[in-house]
């Protein structure tokens, strides 16, 4: 099982379903991410944290509509020290 996953720094969206029902607890995204696919984290009952490499408006600007569907409470940690619920 994996314990977390890192995506790469050229990556800029997150496909529909890509990791969908994946037992990963934490998740480090780029700044370079853009968009999240629906169900790109979907029903993924062990995520719970978010780390993302950019600031909490690049985190609002991201294309993210179900992103994290059937998933749980899940925290997102911002480059810039805030850490948002999602």
């Amino acid at each position: 099982s994996l314990t977390n996953l890192t995506v790469g720094n050229s990556v800029e969206k997150i496909e529909e379903y890509a990791f969908l029902y994946t037992s990963i607890p934490t998740v480090t995204l780029p700044a370079t991410v853009t968009s999240l696919g629906t169900g790109a984290f979907g029903a993924c009952a062990s995520l719970s944290d978010v780390r993302f490499g950019g600031t909490t408006e690049q985190w609002n600007r991201i294309k993210k509509d179900e992103w994290k569907k059937d998933t749980p409470r899940v925290i997102v940690r911002c480059s810039n020290g805030n850490v948002l619920e999602d």
